[in-house]
């Protein structure tokens, strides 16, 4: 949770979260149609909203929750691999 000082420093740095109609507004501005959840969740927290109400008007307003994308590792290896038990303990010596 942000305390007073860092909250007044994001909103220096972030203007676009400092009510929840200036962000609508950045969201048209930028011509996004969605938004994210830690946009979601930063903008609640700031203004002690709660986050099912917020992403209501949020929708309401036309816009959806961005899908989360799992990020997946470049280095899985499938059980048929020939290197399989050279990474087996990785990370350990």
């Amino acid at each position: 949770m942000l305390n007073k000082n860092n909250r007044e420093k994001f909103l220096r740095e972030n203007p676009e979260f400092e009510t929840v109609e200036e962000y609508i507004q950045y969201l048209h501005d930028d011509e996004r149609t969605e938004f994210s959840g830690l946009d979601l969740i930063t903008l609640a927290e700031i203004h002690n909203l709660n986050h099912k109400e917020l992403r209501a008007q949020l929708e309401g307003e036309g816009f959806k929750l961005q899908e989360r994308r799992p990020k997946r590792p470049n280095d899985i290896r499938g059980f048929k691999s020939e290197e399989r038990t050279e990474k087996l303990f990785a990370g350990v010596e």
